[in-house]
């Protein structure tokens, strides 16, 4: 979620690609991302120095899974 401002589609954990539409004084966004699994972690970069037009942020999301043989 990008706080203050909605998504245009829907939040499905299987979609990679999502818009959003923040005014045009907008530089910086606060993006909320909470991981489905609580050993997870999340890596977010952008949504600082916004620009006009089109900005990519991209957001990870990873597990590190430790098995003892």
């Amino acid at each position: 979620m990008i706080e203050g401002n909605p998504l245009k589609e829907k939040f499905a954990k299987e979609t990679l690609d999502y818009t959003a539409e923040v005014s045009y004084e907008t530089e910086n966004i606060n993006i909320l991302a909470t991981p489905e699994d609580e050993n997870a972690t999340v890596d977010i970069k952008g949504g600082d120095k916004l620009v006009v037009g089109e900005n990519v942020i991209t957001i990870n999301s990873s597990i590190f899974i430790f098995r003892s043989c």
